[in-house]
């Protein structure tokens, strides 16, 4: 939150946080499904070769930069603070592609230890 622009009470901005939180949830589910028929497997994500990862981290960077720039400059949804480390060229933020590179393995691998556990 501190490194996106407040327009309003903290109520107001958590809520408005909250929305693209679930945007995000979305997004990794939208990887999931991309991975399936690249991978022809449906547990793609479970134990990741080399190439899941490829998918992972190539689906979530390009989502991610084509979310940030729509809602940046095209709906103007969000802006940021001066805090906010921008990515050269693309004039977006750092921070939010990190996320869907960093997340989504993250994610799955923790989905994958949970399913394992309940299966068994």
């Amino acid at each position: 939150m501190p490194l996106y622009v407040n327009s309003g009470d903290f109520l107001e901005f958590a809520k408005h946080c909250v929305v693209p939180a679930w945007g995000d949830a979305v997004i990794v589910v939208i990887i999931y499904s991309i991975g399936c028929p690249l991978t022809r497997n449906f547990a793609w994500a479970d134990k990741p070769t080399a190439s899941a990862y490829a998918i992972m981290l190539g689906a979530g960077f390009l989502i991610a930069v084509s979310v940030e720039w729509i809602a940046v400059f095209e709906l103007n949804r969000w802006s940021y603070t001066p805090r906010m480390p921008i990515i050269p060229g693309l004039n977006i933020g750092l921070s939010p592609v990190l996320q869907m590179l960093l997340l989504p393995p993250l994610i799955f691998k923790i989905t994958a230890r949970f399913l394992k556990k309940v299966g068994n």
